[in-house]
């Protein structure tokens, strides 16, 4: 039975709970007797080469929306990991909550995702098992949504070459690229590219793009690569899963293409733009021109901390 209590080098932490368990181990929510700070702690076998890969990789990335190290440790034949606690659990899980994700709000989230995927790639990391469990949430009231995501769970990563092939076979089945499910040599950043096309669509449907009876029947779907489209989608949308699920990858986008992708960029050059549901723009001062409300920059501030949580119509503001 592991101990309420771990130790490491630099301090002592009591466990709180187990909040996830996998094939390379087991995670817990524990916190820092000294400082009260709140971490996530991977616990996994010493002798798994998974562990020290993925200490190695989140230790030399710094970035927003990649979870932090914060300590590691070696105790007997078992290694810990301690990492940020996202305490609004996963996307999976916020995606199956909701009644239904906007475009306005998918956007938020998937840029995000892209922002930190887009970084690991310009360290030459793939990560090579991203899906929507392995994104966790952050209250983030800098954020459009008042959420931060952050990709976790790097042990399956690597560092890749664009002068190098890979054939390592590794990831999730309703998110493996046609060439890593074939077997075929890639770079990396190609089968994270595709996951990402997967992740939006589950995003913004409730389901994977492509499904089937059995395992056999999904590896069809997913070599086909004909995945459905919905008539209400944005003809920027379309586009953008089309190109993210191109199941040759010579079409598929680069991941410093998605960032300036119209869709992507939609709603973001300007910072002061927000999701507010209207019935809080009752008795704060605004203007209505041309289908926004435009509020005086108090007026914003004052309603930050009521917006999160609501379930109402969204409207679009700026602030003047």
């Amino acid at each position: 039975m592991l101990s309420q209590r771990m130790v490491s080098p630099r301090g002592e932490y009591k466990k709180l709970k187990t909040v996830g368990r996998g094939k390379f181990g087991k995670v817990c929510q524990a916190v820092d007797l000294e400082t009260g700070q709140i971490s996530a702690i991977k616990i996994m076998k010493n002798s798994d080469p998974s562990s020290r890969n993925e200490s190695r990789i989140i230790g030399k990335m710094d970035h927003p929306n990649i979870i932090k190290k914060l300590d590691d440790w070696n105790e007997g034949e078992v290694y810990y990991l301690s990492m940020e606690y996202a305490d609004l659990g996963n996307l999976k899980e916020y995606i199956i909550s909701k009644n239904k994700i906007q475009e306005c709000e998918a956007r938020d989230i998937f840029k995000q995702i892209v922002d930190g995927l887009k970084y690991a790639h310009q360290q030459l990391i793939c990560h090579r098992d991203l899906k929507l469990e392995n994104i966790v949430i952050f209250e983030d009231e800098g954020s459009p949504s008042g959420r931060k995501m952050s990709i976790i769970d790097w042990g399956l990563s690597t560092s890749f070459s664009y002068l190098s092939l890979r054939s390592s076979f590794c990831g999730t089945l309703p998110y493996l690229s046609p060439e890593m499910l074939s077997k075929e040599q890639y770079i990396g950043p190609e089968v994270d590219i595709w996951s990402l096309g997967v992740i939006l669509y589950f995003i913004l449907t409730k389901h994977y793009p492509f499904k089937g009876k059995d395992v056999n029947s999904i590896k069809y779907e997913i070599y086909s690569g004909h995945s459905p489209i919905l008539p209400a989608w944005s003809s920027e949308l379309k586009d953008l899963l089309s190109r993210l699920l191109a199941v040759d990858t010579d079409d598929r986008i680069r991941t410093r293409d998605i960032s300036d992708h119209p869709w992507i960029k939609e709603n973001f050059g300007d910072n002061n733009i927000q999701q507010i549901p209207v019935e809080l723009l009752e008795g704060w001062k605004r203007i209505y021109q041309d289908g926004e409300f435009f509020l005086d920059s108090e007026s914003s501030k004052s309603i930050q901390s009521e917006i999160k949580d609501r379930n109402s119509r969204d409207i679009i503001i700026r602030n003047v």
